[in-house]
């Protein structure tokens, strides 16, 4: 190669890393007046991803990972992949064991670790019947439908030998009725979060470790860019804008087999169900035309609690058919004051221990062959 083509070339590529470096600048300082386009720029980081895969198209939280809410609470996730105290495995003999089911109303949304259901129900039956004689273990997580509960049970409430399963749920599986023609039985793969986190990260652990792209990633606004363009593209898809306004069936079907499947699984391993349906503050606080942007509203506030009723039914479908066949199941649709929610549906400390007071009652009756002496 004679000296002036390569000349050239030098130039060329110094040309294009000083493009990239300003681009890089130009982004990263005016991510923050970007508005949802800046917040996805910064938090794409593939390295900073807080679940990761289980089974086929399930997701769990990443052990030792933190979540910080926009309102400052922070989650924590132990080693075991749950929220609160690590459990001992395996259970000792005459231990109760409670495992908790369902999104992020159950998580503990926008509450601290000391706040969530799960942690208001230790210290209720920590006082009722003893310190350390109950397990109460929170398998929820934030953006869980029914089945990603039922693949949560199955992957590691089973191996906790659950005495008693609490499965909070409804709210997510609203974002299912945005969907025409679901596969049942799923999982139907429209229905999955997070899928393309997940499917990066098997492939990667099949690899051996994170490719290249992800690296760039992580490294650069830049090479984050097309994929917050297609996800921001995507959330004003035609197929999202032309939803019906009451929302597509498929979705009931949907969860009503799911959750019949998670009782089974329950059923297999002699474990009674506390079904609830998670409490909703719309109506209480939004007017029904009022409209959100999560993905787990319809149209507005009217038919999306219109929607959220009609799971409701469905659930009440399934542990009526339940108790039919000998089944110790029981279903509850707790309501709640608008001043005990911080939004729609994510309740305050106060709510959670609301909730966890009444959840402890429901399951009183199924603990209290273990200590027939003792009642809370």
């Amino acid at each position: 190669m004679n000296r002036p083509a390569a000349t050239r070339i030098v130039a060329l590529g110094i040309g294009l890393i000083g493009a990239i470096l300003v681009g890089e600048l130009l982004l990263r300082g005016t991510a923050q007046w970007m508005g949802q386009w800046g917040v996805r720029l910064v938090t794409w980081d593939p390295f900073a991803t807080k679940i990761i895969p289980m089974g086929e198209y399930g997701y769990r939280p990443r052990p030792g990972s933190i979540l910080k809410y926009a309102n400052g609470a922070i989650a924590f996730t132990n080693g075991q992949g749950t929220r609160g105290d690590t459990v001992v495995m395996p259970k000792p003999v005459g231990r109760v064991r409670i495992v908790l089911l369902g999104g992020s109303t159950t998580h503990g949304y926008g509450v601290n670790d000391r706040e969530t259901i799960g942690a208001a129900m230790t210290r209720l039956a920590d006082s009722a019947f003893g310190p350390g004689r109950i397990d109460v273990v929170n398998l929820a997580y934030d953006g869980y439908d029914s089945y990603q509960e039922r693949e949560r049970l199955v992957a590691d409430g089973l191996r906790l030998d659950p005495d008693i399963i609490v499965v909070n749920t409804g709210i997510n599986d609203v974002r299912n009725a945005r969907q025409e023609h679901l596969e049942i039985p799923g999982p139907d793969p429209r229905t999955i979060l997070y899928r393309p986190d997940t499917e990066r990260l098997k492939l990667e652990r099949a690899n051996g470790g994170p490719s290249m792209a992800t690296y760039l990633k992580h490294w650069l606004f830049l090479a984050r860019l097309p994929g917050v363009i297609r996800s921001g593209l995507a959330d004003v898809a035609p197929g999202r804008r032309t939803t019906p306004v009451t929302g597509y069936p498929d979705a009931l079907d949907y969860f009503e087999h799911n959750e019949r499947s998670i009782d089974s699984v329950a059923a297999s391993v002699g474990a009674p169900i506390l079904f609830s349906v998670s409490p909703s503050a719309l109506l209480l606080r939004d007017p029904p035309s009022a409209t959100s942007s999560p993905s787990y509203w319809l149209a507005d506030a009217a038919a999306t609690q219109a929607y959220r009723n009609r799971i409701a039914d469905r659930l009440g479908l399934v542990v009526t058919s339940r108790q039919a066949a000998g089944r110790s199941v029981k279903l509850i649709r707790p309501t709640l004051p608008a001043d005990v929610f911080l939004d729609d549906c994510h309740l305050t400390a106060a709510g959670n221990l609301i909730l966890a007071r009444r959840f402890l009652d429901e399951v009183a009756p199924w603990i209290n062959p273990h200590y027939p002496s003792e009642s809370p």
